[in-house]
């Protein structure tokens, strides 16, 4: 569900951050966490620390699909550069993958991941082949490699979690050139 600014500050979250607050009706305790991308979500009774650690992770576990305003949120967040440059990233770890034959052993490739070889010929970063050869281009591709899945899923935990809220409070142009 979608929250109100001034319910937001009331949380706490005006800075952005996710937050919690506790509320009691009727004998019952009621709790409000809240994001500044996913809005609010509402749970009966205390959340576990495991379960409060899911939302600051990941808060879309914690939404669901079924009402208008969880599928808004859902479309809000698909329809950001962040999580289109993530899509791109995972197909093109995909694509070094199999160029290779499948990830290489743990001994060439502790991320499970291509060989050096398939990340050069992906454009990874050469300052040799940069300086003598003029691949410019180099400077550029290496944002879309990864050495692996390792590599990759932490850089999208932290790609989608803070890119996608920076993107949403600076407007898509400005998170683009950033």
């Amino acid at each position: 569900q979608e929250m109100e600014p001034s319910r937001a500050a009331d949380l706490g979250a005006s800075s952005g951050a996710a937050a919690w607050a506790e509320q009691r009706t009727g004998g019952q305790r009621r709790v409000r966490l809240y994001d500044p991308v996913w809005g609010e979500v509402r749970l009966d009774g205390v959340p576990t620390a495991a379960q409060r650690a899911v939302f600051w992770l990941c808060p879309c576990m914690c939404v669901g699909c079924g009402s208008a305003a969880s599928r808004r949120t859902w479309r809000g967040f698909l329809a950001t550069w962040a999580v289109a440059l993530s899509a791109v990233q995972a197909v093109v770890l995909l694509a070094g993958i199999m160029a290779c034959g499948g990830a290489v052993a743990p001994t060439d490739n502790a991320f499970i991941g291509p060989s050096a070889g398939v990340l050069d010929a992906f454009g990874a970063k050469n300052a040799a082949r940069v300086l003598l050869l003029g691949e410019w281009w180099r400077l550029l591709t290496p944002m879309l490699l990864h050495s692996g899945l390792l590599h990759l899923l932490g850089n999208l935990l932290v790609q989608l979690r803070t890119g996608v809220l920076l993107e949403q409070h600076w407007g898509h142009a400005l998170w683009l050139a950033v």
